[in-house]
């Protein structure tokens, strides 16, 4: 089976070594400058005692930091990293493009980018699909390529992604035709603290495969493939990239999508089986 072929059935492929070298090294670098500045946004949001969407309305502060449930000061995730760094914009983000546009021959935008902060002892996402956050935008699907900068490891919470998602047979699944083939869109909790986590009784029936990685490894997930990824149990944080792009055809989203979760931040479906509180950040 090809990269293509594991990308649409599977539903990811794994890319090791796409980010070497000093391309590494720079992209280390960056990630820690981009995680003070995360840290320094949350520091302000809760020294002005104030909710996430009336911070940005007020600051005009483009690039966006959220906090982990329970600890306004610890970064869950940053976003708007394509319109916030140049070497992301110029050479990292490019380079994912590119990789996957070989694999599948066909031509993508970036919708929306973003980086995981996974702390020890936080950043558990449960059972998702992530398609449910972007199905208003207008595309109907999306790859994610997803970036290491540290090692994915079972213990520090490695992406477990659904062997078995297609195969499943259930009136409860919902099947939408796209451009690359036929997908089924799985039931979700509405709202609450298991916002957008698949419904426990089809999550049982999934059969799960933890993906380790290496830095500067790529995985790439459609985004109708079922995924999670525990606590990070380990002493170190863990961080990664995920960039999302749609295919071309279907338009450049990219800043309407960040225009839309400035203004509307506490909208569950910004906040799909984190391990953030959208109540918070709506108060």
């Amino acid at each position: 089976m090809n990269e293509a072929d594991q990308l649409l059935s599977a539903g990811y492929c794994h890319l090791p070594g796409a980010i070497q070298g000093s391309d590494l090294a720079q992209l280390d670098a960056e990630t820690n400058a981009l995680a003070q500045r995360a840290t320094n946004i949350l520091r302000s949001i809760r020294d002005q005692a104030c909710s996430y969407a009336e911070y940005y309305q007020r600051s005009g502060e483009r690039f966006i930091a959220v906090a982990e449930s329970g600890n306004p000061l610890q970064t869950c995730r940053y976003e708007y990293i394509k319109g916030s760094s140049a070497l992301f914009r110029d050479s990292i983000i490019p380079t994912c493009q590119a990789r996957l546009e070989a694999i599948t021959h066909r031509r993508f935008s970036l919708l929306k980018d973003k980086c995981n902060m996974k702390s020890p002892g936080g950043g558990a996402f449960t059972a998702h699909q992530d398609i449910l956050a972007y199905v208003d935008f207008g595309p109907t699907l999306h790859v994610t390529a997803a970036l290491f900068v540290d090692p994915a490891t079972p213990e520090n919470g490695a992406l477990q992604f659904s062997s078995n998602y297609l195969e499943l047979h259930s009136p409860l699944l919902q099947w939408r035709d796209t451009e690359l083939g036929r997908f089924p869109i799985f039931p979700i909790y509405q709202g609450g603290a298991s916002n957008g986590r698949i419904l426990a009784e089809l999550e049982e029936q999934l059969t799960w495969k933890t993906v380790c990685a290496e830095p500067g490894d790529v995985l790439l997930f459609n985004s109708y493939v079922p995924h999670r990824s525990d606590t990070n149990r380990s002493k170190r944080t863990r961080r990664a990239f995920f960039f999302t792009f749609n295919l071309a055809p279907a338009g450049d989203h990219y800043e309407e999508y960040y225009r839309s979760k400035r203004a509307d931040f506490g909208n569950p479906r910004f906040h799909i089986a984190t391990p953030t509180s959208h109540s918070t950040a709506a108060r």
